[in-house]
């Protein structure tokens, strides 16, 4: 039966059933998914928790607290975290947050990962379309970039790295503007740069610009079919518009980011996640039949598995190589086999790997690539901390070459039909079925999102306070947390983000008394742990006014994750300490409600900066001192209404030779003493008077610090100056 298409529809028919086809492969390819789409998220958690989340929180911000989403007090509670730094793409997250309460969380998430299969598949098919003119092997073309083992890798958590369908579509109208008169194909361009770069990751912005220099190299050597200065004219025309378009955006994280430490990477991180070379011809470790085989190979590539893999395929591979040997004059050809090889050098990264190893024979031997080159002349490269991403563009440039291939191979099949059989159609079909059992990662890991009774519960209170989750052991237990917030809505102590949490952020769960003794990765001792660091106060009396203070209301155990041993330990803190009543239990999870003390005490916290950890000293081992280099910081809390009058006693020692510490209040100098470097003295300031709530108390020697290195003494080369022990606040 003949199918009769409206005539508005008939001119894009083409475009629309390789649309539906793309949509059954990816069903078909991420099986079970489409038969959990509700229930479960595509991939194994971690990651796609934290996507979920920032949906979540974009709602929340922007749609209840009316809010900027870029600074949240939602997480790292109490001191909040920005999320500058976060690797956030604001369009699919804002287009989640609007689909959530629509969809649901699972099927929002997984709209989200099939439509960038679907939308992958149809853009490179449009874009192997225009250069061969060939709908089969554009079809071929499209699944190739789609179902590449990239995208099923970073497909388990890394939702915004999977966001690559916009990347063939600015690649089409590149070339485009390159070879055509109208002004509408840079300006297409430029749209395109920009839905990538606030739909997906900051790497495939810079992929695309070193796609548009590489473009340009291709075009000023092509032979003159116009004036070079026409094309030239549609180029600036590109560049004018994705200033206008895109550089607001850009603007604004160099701004933010730019100066961002956790951002821009040492040289060993990019070594570490760099492409090992054997990687390119080593099947995806989720393949059902090679992932016993290849697993071990994995373990041994620098990296992780997911940023390792980089398969090529055998047959992509050997119709690729087919094509640049039958098609080496054509101009196409030439473009996408240099923009393969070119990223592929890339994806290398600084030194060559090979079998996990980038140091060869006896001397050690390191094999220099471009990327090193690039790494110190080119200081934006810095913040691209995986060169082994750099594969996607090798996997968009080998879907170009192979649709040459097959149209090649299309064309040159003498025997059309055999007994009716398109043998032409059979071939194709046949391809992608090796291209399918290829690339295949069936069953494809899925997530449940399970909604705990009581986080449901949690989330009718309609007060604001904060909850603790323990124990924090990985960032994916963390994502987990991240999760049931987006199900209760309270704060939570600690959290986690795409970067390093800022120190101010950290330096609350480390430093502060009980919350660090319940974050600690265990209690070894059935009696309670009283040690306070190199601060004297007696935990057990002023737990309660600490979580009090900071408004933390219920602690929840969650118990897959802690040894019984440990449990039992933290539980007796929670229960002897806090005073906390057990309001709820079942076989997952334990939860404490902390209650409101009547009797506020003070209490004193490490600052977060300037000091080093602590240590025990050979021949002193009853308390720990802690080093500082130039200045470090207490920050007293006096909890009550009515102010303190209380005096500062501690031990100190200078670093090599005598310095002067001087002691402030508030900015208030309040004493000066001069510290021997033989032995620790004992010190005390005279009484002062606090004001109800923070009081920050600053250390500082004016004579600087300096490391034991700089010395001679020994190998360290922190920089110290006053070592500090049996800090203690005594009230008048």
């Amino acid at each position: 039966m003949r199918v009769s298409w409206p005539n508005n529809v008939r001119r894009h028919k083409d475009y629309l059933l390789a649309f539906g086809a793309y949509l059954v492969m990816t069903m078909i390819a991420t099986f079970p998914l489409a038969f959990n789409f509700t229930t479960d998220i595509a991939g194994q958690g971690g990651d796609g928790l934290f996507s979920l989340w920032t949906m979540w929180w974009f709602r929340k911000s922007i749609a209840e607290l009316h809010m900027s989403p870029w600074f949240t007090m939602y997480v790292f509670h109490p001191t909040g975290v920005t999320l500058l730094s976060t690797d956030l793409a604001p369009l699919n997250v804002l287009l989640g947050a609007y689909l959530q309460p629509i969809l649901g969380s699972a099927s929002t998430y997984n709209a989200l990962f099939w439509g960038s299969f679907v939308l992958s598949g149809l853009g490179t098919y449009c874009l192997a379309r225009y250069l061969t003119g060939n709908k089969f092997a554009s079809l071929f073309a499209g699944a190739v970039f789609m179902l590449y083992p990239y995208r099923f890798a970073h497909g388990l958590g890394h939702l915004m790295l999977l966001q690559t369908q916009w990347i063939p579509f600015y690649v089409l109208f590149m070339i485009k503007t390159a070879r055509e008169p109208s002004r509408k194909n840079p300006l297409w361009a430029a749209t395109f740069l920009l839905l990538t770069l606030i739909a997906s990751s900051y790497y495939y912005f810079v992929f695309e610009a070193l796609i548009f220099l590489l473009v340009l190299a291709f075009r000023l050597a092509e032979p003159n079919r116009e004036s070079l200065a026409v094309a030239l004219r549609r180029f600036l025309l590109w560049i004018f518009a994705s200033v206008l378009l895109a550089g607001p955006w850009v603007c604004f994280l160099a701004i933010n980011v730019g100066g961002d430490v956790a951002a821009s990477r040492p040289l060993s991180e990019l070594i570490f996640y760099s492409a090992d070379i054997l990687a390119f011809f080593t099947p995806s470790f989720l393949h059902p039949f090679w992932k016993p085989i290849v697993g071990p190979l994995y373990s041994i590539f620098t990296g992780n598995f997911i940023e390792a893999t980089v398969f090529v395929g055998y047959s992509v591979f050997g119709l690729a190589t087919y094509c640049i040997l039958a098609e080496r004059k054509n101009h196409d050809v030439k473009l996408f086999g240099a923009m393969g090889l070119s990223f592929g050098l890339l994806a290398l990264g600084p030194v060559l790997h090979f079998l996990g190893r980038y140091r060869f024979t006896n001397l050690q031997i390191a094999i220099p690539m471009p990327d090193l080159l690039v790494y110190y002349i080119v200081p934006a490269f810095r913040f691209m901390r995986v060169p082994s991403r750099f594969g996607i563009v090798i996997g968009l440039s080998l879907a170009i070459l192979t649709a040459f291939s097959v149209k090649r191979v299309l064309k040159s099949t003498t025997l059309t039909a055999i007994r009716g059989v398109n043998l032409r159609l059979l071939l194709a079909v046949l391809l992608l079925l090796v291209l399918l059992v290829e690339f295949l990662a069936v069953p494809y890991p899925t997530f449940r999102l399970n909604e705990p009774l009581f986080y449901q519960r949690l989330a009718q209170e309609k007060e604001d306070f904060a909850v603790l989750e323990l124990p924090m052991v990985s960032q994916a237990v963390v994502e987990l947390y991240l999760w049931y917030q987006t199900i209760h809505g309270k704060r939570i102590v600690g959290g986690v983000i795409s970067r390093e949490a800022p120190e101010y952020a950290a330096a609350f769960i480390r430093n502060t008394p009980v919350v660090s003794d319940l974050l600690s990765p265990s209690v070894v001792s059935i009696v309670l742990p009283n040690s306070s660091d190199i601060l004297i106060q007696d935990k057990s009396k002023i737990a309660d006014s600490i979580f009090n203070y900071y408004n933390i209301r219920y602690v929840i155990f969650h118990k897959d994750f802690l040894e019984s041993r440990e449990l039992l330990d933290k539980s007796q803190i929670v229960e002897k300490w806090l005073k906390g009543v057990k309001v709820f239990e079942d076989t997952g999870i334990i939860a404490y409600e902390i209650p409101t003390t009547e009797t506020p005490m003070m209490f004193t916290v490490i600052g977060d900066r300037g000091w080093y950890g602590a240590e025990l000293w050979s021949g002193n081992t009853s308390a720990p001192w802690r080093w500082m280099e130039n200045n470090g910081t207490l920050i007293i809390v006096n909890p009550s209404s009515i102010e303190l009058r209380l005096n500062l006693e501690f031990t100190a020692v200078s670093f090599a030779r005598s310095r002067t510490l001087t002691i402030y209040f508030d900015n208030t100098l309040v004493e000066s003493f001069p510290v021997g470097f033989t032995s620790g003295n004992r010190f005390a300031t005279r009484v002062i008077s606090i004001p109800p709530g923070e009081t920050t108390v600053k250390f500082y020697t004016p004579e600087g610090s300096e490391s034991p290195a700089s010395l001679g003494v020994s190998a360290d080369n922190r920089r110290l100056s006053i070592s500090f022990q049996d800090i203690e606040i005594i009230e008048a």
